[in-house]
């Protein structure tokens, strides 16, 4: 049995607010969490190579949850607002930042370590199928996007 990814809510940058895994269903989900500013470019060796295989494929969808220390909840505004203006408009609703409590997310899914990006892939019932964590690397993101083809055909 495939263990569901936990509730988490908050704001995409577009001001919508977003629940996972209730977001999810119904779409093979890949979703990128990050503690760190300095780890985009491991989610974009991941999200980057993704989303030229499924960006145009209804049935799946990339989330990134940058996920900040409560402390920073004062000037989320001014965060989010450097957010927006680095990120392409399109992906706004797919950047959703979370500023709460991290220790419930890092025991839930395994996060020991806050430097590398994190990325969970969902089925369509928000299971989580498939983890990986860093840099991709060719072999991690062939055998990703074969499990993504192989979700989205059942």
């Amino acid at each position: 049995m495939y263990p569901l990814f936990p509730m988490i809510s908050s704001k995409a940058l577009n001001g919508r607010v977003v629940t996972f895994p209730q977001e999810s269903l119904g779409f093979v989900t890949l979703i990128a969490i990050a503690f760190r500013r300095g780890s985009q470019a491991m989610i974009d060796s991941w999200t980057g190579p993704f989303l030229t295989a499924f960006g145009s494929d209804s049935r799946v969808r990339v989330y990134e949850i940058p996920m900040i220390s409560p402390i920073y909840r004062l000037i989320a505004g001014w965060i989010d607002r450097g957010m927006r203006s680095g990120i392409s408009a399109d992906r706004h609703p797919f950047v959703v930042t979370y500023y709460g409590n991290l220790t419930p997310y890092k025991l839930a899914l395994g996060m020991d370590d806050p430097a590398p990006a994190h990325l969970f892939l969902l089925d369509r019932h928000g299971r989580i199928r498939w983890k990986g964590s860093g840099y991709a690397e060719n072999d991690s993101l062939q055998g990703l996007q074969d499990l993504v083809r192989s979700l989205i055909g059942e």
